[in-house]
């Protein structure tokens, strides 16, 4: 069922199993989870970090910026979280998938700085990609999303 309201949940770690219409948020990993608004069961990640989305809490409700596309499932869903209100966008098309990831890919190089190459190699002259803290739950987020 497509959702219109979202609430937080401040975590630790990725509970063993999600709740539709509740955004898992672990400050401690720099990480975001939550099931896919339009119903489709999906799960959805989304990191937090100064290239990666922001999440705004005034202590009460959330909101992310930017927009949460799932163009890499076939639900293809598009839309905003503000104020614990999910407001629907256009899915997501081939040329809006690419141009975000044109997007992602400048802004990481203007923040990170530049590769050396096409194989994503950072410039040993420029600050290092953070490590996360705790590998096994970034392993379990990895098979969530991608297993």
């Amino acid at each position: 069922m497509r959702r219109d309201r979202i609430r937080a949940a401040f975590v630790g770690g990725v509970p063993d199993r999600l709740e539709e219409g509740v955004l898992y948020v672990s400050l401690e990993h720099d990480a975001m989870l939550h099931l896919c608004a339009c119903g489709c069961g999906h799960e959805v990640s989304t990191p937090l970090g100064p290239t990666d989305w922001r999440l705004t809490w005034d202590g009460a409700s959330i909101s992310l910026s930017p927009s949460v596309g799932s163009g890499a499932l076939a639900c293809r869903s598009h839309y905003l979280i503000e104020r614990n209100a999910v407001r629907w966008l256009m899915p997501m098309t081939d040329w809006s998938i690419a141009d975000e990831q044109d997007r992602t890919r400048a802004a990481k190089d203007r923040y990170w700085g530049p590769t050396t190459s096409g194989n994503d190699t950072p410039d040993a002259t420029q600050p290092a990609t953070p490590v996360p803290t705790n590998p096994s739950w970034w392993g379990r987020m990895w098979n969530r999303v991608f297993g």
